[in-house]
């Protein structure tokens, strides 16, 4: 958890304690999980805009002015580049392993593990910039799935919410990231169901699905 959140205010509670206080005062936890997956919804879809735009904009920053027909060696260069970037901004950047997000989260799902760091917000997205601005072989959905995941999980977390409306709000997360990237919001909705496994109840499915509207 970062520094932030667990800052000690005046009373001698921390910011998260409070906010889960005011939570558990307003709110029934299902009625709160509703308004949380519209939440993660928007910044999911945020996200995946933001790496869509920034994606194009470095190939558009490599690209521009070179000719297809005589600069063909700048196109075997540039992906290469990427890749060697990528690996050193992972190495000893983020210093945490970021690869196959996807296959993490059902990981950690089936072993009931919700935390994820609040890191995994940003260093997916800049190192799928990197690796898909300069031109490498690589997909947008493991990233962007793995930052829905985590924004799903450290919101939850933020505001006290149960393990299990936890692991609910994690794949609210991962589909609502899928259904930006892909523009297809049943494709969020099935993809959490299908890859992730969450239990088919309506506590469950409906949070998951207005995320994924969202």
């Amino acid at each position: 958890m970062s520094a932030d959140t667990t800052q000690k205010t005046s009373s001698g509670t921390t910011i998260v304690e409070r906010l889960t206080q005011w939570r558990a005062k307003h709110f029934r936890d299902i009625v709160f999980a509703y308004i949380l997956a519209i939440t993660i919804g928007i910044c999911a879809g945020f996200c995946a805009f933001l790496l869509k735009w920034m994606i194009g904009k470095v190939t558009g920053w490599l690209t521009h002015g070179t000719d297809t027909a005589s600069d063909r060696w700048i196109y075997f260069v540039i992906p290469m580049a990427g890749i060697v970037l990528t690996g050193i901004f992972v190495r000893y950047v983020v210093k945490t392993d970021i690869t196959h997000g996807v296959s993490k989260l059902i990981v950690n799902l089936k072993r009931q593990i919700y935390k994820i760091k609040a890191r995994i917000l940003v260093s997916p997205m800049l190192a799928s910039t990197l690796t898909l601005g300069f031109g490498g072989s690589a997909g947008s959905e493991g990233p962007i799935a793995y930052t829905g995941a985590a924004i799903g999980s450290n919101l939850a977390r933020i505001f006290g919410l149960s393990p299990q409306l936890m692991m609910i709000m994690i794949g609210c997360g991962a589909g609502a990231g899928i259904a930006g990237i892909f523009k297809s919001p049943v494709g969020g909705f099935l993809f959490t169901l299908e890859v992730l496994r969450l239990d088919l109840t309506t506590v469950s499915v409906m949070p998951l699905l207005i995320a994924s509207i969202t």
